[in-house]
């Protein structure tokens, strides 16, 4: 069975901005419900799929890769404010940006002149590092999964849990 256009134009409005309730909306979807109507579309399958395929194409051809991605959330990641000023007793003046490299300019989300002189303000290096952590799953805990109360399991380790779990799935 093939997607509607509606169904279609859901999936398009959805990869505007990932928000299922507004690309519902904008798709023509009753306003209200909406928010149930996008859940049940986003657990449609044939949905998902268009969706994963249209945002391939997407990243095909705009030429966006992972490698692209960490590798610009790294200039921001490991920027360093004395890359872009020098200080000399006391004063603070500019570094030479004809010399800084496209790599370390990525990092500037804005620079002002004030009174004083400049004001520089990088990209968030603690949201870039959790971001490309994100990626390397580094701060991924093991998710202890909703359990009947019992007052037995407050005393179990991880590993105890974890083996009650897969035992109880195996049918042990």
């Amino acid at each position: 069975m093939k997607l509607t256009e509606k169904q279609i134009r859901f999936c398009n409005e959805y990869l505007i901005d990932f928000n299922g309730t507004q690309a519902a909306i904008r798709a023509g979807y009753a306003l209200k419900g909406a928010e149930v109507t996008a859940f049940n579309l986003l657990r449609n399958t044939k949905i998902t799929n268009f969706i994963d395929e249209r945002k391939e194409d997407i990243a095909k051809s705009s030429k966006i890769s992972i490698d692209k991605i960490i590798n610009e959330l790294s200039h921001i990641a490991f920027s360093n404010i004395t890359d872009y000023i020098e200080v000399k007793e006391n004063s603070i003046t500019l570094t030479d940006w004809t010399k800084l490299s496209k790599e370390k300019t990525a990092a500037i989300e804005s620079i002002h002149q004030t009174k004083d002189g400049y004001r520089i303000k990088l990209y968030s290096k603690p949201q870039a590092l959790e971001m490309i952590g994100k990626h390397l799953r580094m701060f991924i805990d093991i998710i202890k999964p909703d359990l009947p109360f019992n007052p037995e399991f407050s005393n179990w380790s991880d590993e105890k849990l974890l083996e009650y779990i897969n035992n109880g799935k195996n049918g042990k």
